[in-house]
């Protein structure tokens, strides 16, 4: 005869006791201490050309995506090239403004 409690018990050795999502998943996540960094610290001239650029990037890729879709979809070249080129443009001045500051 078959024990019952002991196949009950060897069911499915292979599977753990209890799951717990904090610890059973993943490796364990460090503590990370944030150095106190304060705008200040930054010089004038990389905090300007950084948002510059941030404005100018931004401008292009919306004006690109926005023109390559009024061509495409709506077939409406008199609006979308325009938008397209802007796009373009904005692209190549941030470029070569970020270029310009890396260089420097």
């Amino acid at each position: 005869m078959i024990d019952l409690e002991e196949e009950q018990s060897d069911a499915w050795p292979d599977e753990p006791k209890e799951f717990n999502p904090e610890t059973d998943i993943g490796p364990e996540i460090p503590s990370v201490k944030m150095p106190n960094s304060d705008v200040s610290d930054i010089p004038d001239d990389v905090f300007r050309t950084f948002w510059s650029l941030v404005l100018t990037f931004n401008v292009a890729l919306f004006a690109l995506s926005l023109g390559a879709m009024l061509m495409y979809f709506r077939a409406d070249y008199w609006t979308g090239g325009p938008v397209f080129a802007i796009g373009a443009l904005s692209l190549v001045y941030g470029l070569a403004k970020y270029r310009a500051h890396q260089n420097r």
